[in-house]
């Protein structure tokens, strides 16, 4: 019995570390993560845990994708932290996403080709009447 009740525990422990993943969408500037005082470059698609320490520039930001909970996570905040300190900052933003929009980033992320083609047209046009002056005289040429 007593070994049952450890496999849950570790089982719902091991559950709950692999449902706090971060996935990379998107990035402005040049966002960095550190191992072992190691900087290197963040790239697309790259799996974050909470406990990953990124170095945010100023002027740069890092989206990332949650997929257990359905949320994109904006970070804008310039230092560096952990993940999980720097989206309990209240400067970043979460936002929570719709499914239409969830199913979108999920087959961006995944790699899936799936494209949303959105068409925009305006019917109105503007039309625009100049009017010579009568005392400007256009040359000819010869």
């Amino acid at each position: 019995m007593k070994r049952v009740v450890m496999f849950f525990i570790c089982l719902c422990s091991f559950s709950y570390l692999m449902a706090q993943r971060y996935v990379v969408y998107t990035m402005v500037g040049k966002p960095s993560l550190i191992v072992k005082e190691e900087r290197r470059a963040l790239k697309l698609r790259d799996q974050l845990t909470p406990s990953s320490v990124v170095n945010i520039p100023y002027d740069a930001k890092l989206e990332l994708f949650d997929e257990v909970n359905h949320k994109q996570y904006i970070i804008k905040t310039p230092g560096r932290a952990s993940v999980a300190s720097l989206l309990k900052d209240d400067r970043n933003s979460v936002v929570a996403l719709t499914d239409r929009y969830f199913r979108y980033i999920l087959s961006q992320v995944k790699g899936n080709n799936e494209t949303i083609i959105r068409s925009c047209s305006d019917p109105a046009t503007v039309t625009r009447e100049e009017q010579i002056d009568s005392t400007v005289f256009i040359k000819q040429k010869e």
